[in-house]
């Protein structure tokens, strides 16, 4: 059975070599994640606190097997930075990047506000 979510999030899938497809989703609580067309999307989202179960019950690691999967550990932890431009270069894509790496953004930072202060972490931003 698959898990379920406590809020939306938009996933972006990679291929076996850790590197963003283009293709993306965002599904949400009411999103059946057993049906077929998700089958890669539990193993690539890496926030734990976006699942309804118990922190216990960790996510299963990413599968390099899967099309979905990431084949190497820092890929799999989410370390590519959503794109500066185009299409989930948004400010939420940002803040949740930023959270994901232990920087937490002040109320009413801008994106680049953000993204300065993940440089200045030496979070990855390229």
């Amino acid at each position: 059975m698959a898990r379920k979510l406590r809020t939306n999030v938009t996933v972006h899938r990679r291929d076996e070599h850790g590197d963003p497809t283009g293709e993306s989703v965002t599904v949400g609580p009411d999103h059946d994640l057993s049906q077929p067309e998700y089958a890669w999307v539990e193993d690539a989202i890496t926030n734990p606190d976006v699942w309804e179960d118990s922190a216990e019950d960790s996510p299963r690691p990413p599968d390099p097997g899967n099309s979905g999967g990431v084949a190497d550990a820092e890929k799999a932890t989410g370390d590519s930075p959503p794109p500066k431009v185009g299409k989930g270069s948004g400010q939420d894509a940002w803040v949740a990047y930023a959270k994901a790496h232990g920087v937490h953004p002040a109320e009413g930072d801008k994106r680049e506000d953000i993204i300065a202060a993940l440089d200045a972490a030496g979070v990855r931003t390229e």
